[in-house]
């Protein structure tokens, strides 16, 4: 679809696209293999290079990253928090 419409209560609250509406959440999924295990965390995007420096500082090494950009899903989870 090309606009997404999100209702409260009868009132318009979100009328955007979905890659807009996605973009405007801030937390992104960031995960790590870790001793053959993959862990998960919420990272807000602007503190992703802070958070990697932080687990290396700690003498934590990874073997494969992956980030995960916030979806239209997420964005729905924000709002439905409200």
């Amino acid at each position: 679809c090309d606009r997404i419409i999100f209702l409260q209560n009868g009132s318009i609250i979100a009328d955007d696209t979905p890659a807009f509406l996605a973009r405007s959440v801030d937390v992104s999924r960031v995960t790590l293999l870790i001793n053959v295990k993959y862990e998960t965390f919420s990272v807000r995007e602007q503190e992703i290079a802070e958070f990697l420096q932080g687990l290396q500082a700690k003498g934590m090494k990874y073997e494969e990253i992956e980030i995960e950009a916030p979806t239209l899903e997420d964005y729905f989870l924000k709002i439905s928090k409200k």
